[in-house]
């Protein structure tokens, strides 16, 4: 059962299709990548139609969202969702995806700054090793993108 009450084998139709959508990914295939995209949001309306609007099944629609500002706005919505239901797991695990959104993808110091914080906050509350090593990661990352500190070892 995932933190917010979803059942394993719900939930595990959700794996099976994202798994493949990378697999599709990975071969290139952008035809059955849209497909498959096309068969994870069927299947996350159907759970949203059984459950309810739930963290992880927002933000599993934002994990797959190609429209970046759909995209910020799905994991917000699942953020604050699961802040609400004191879901901690998926707090850290959505923290960790807005962060690493604005830190490697946007290059976005402020909000990496400030969903890296996010992140580190809900590591005190739930921790999650790979999401650890990942905070670690972006931290450095951030720094990096900081043209004062990148001046001062040249």
């Amino acid at each position: 059962m995932t933190s917010d009450g979803i059942t394993q084998k719900d939930w595990g139709r959700v794996c099976r299709i994202s798994m493949a959508i990378f697999n599709s990914i990975m071969r290139h295939n952008d035809k059955s990548v849209e497909n498959q995209k096309a068969k994870l949001f069927a299947c996350l309306d159907r759970l949203e139609a059984k459950y309810g609007e739930l963290p992880s099944i927002v933000g599993a629609r934002a994990d797959f969202e190609d429209n970046q500002r759909k995209r910020v706005r799905l994991w917000k919505r699942a953020y604050h969702l699961a802040q609400a239901r004191q879901d901690f797991k998926n707090v850290t695990l959505i923290a960790s995806s807005l962060a690493d959104y604005f830190i490697d993808e946007r290059q976005d110091k402020r909000r990496g700054r400030y969903w890296l914080k996010r992140l580190a906050e809900a590591l005190a509350r739930y921790d999650i090793p790979d999401e650890r090593k990942l905070m670690r990661r972006l931290s450095v990352a951030l720094r990096a993108l900081d043209p004062k500190r990148r001046s001062r070892r040249a």
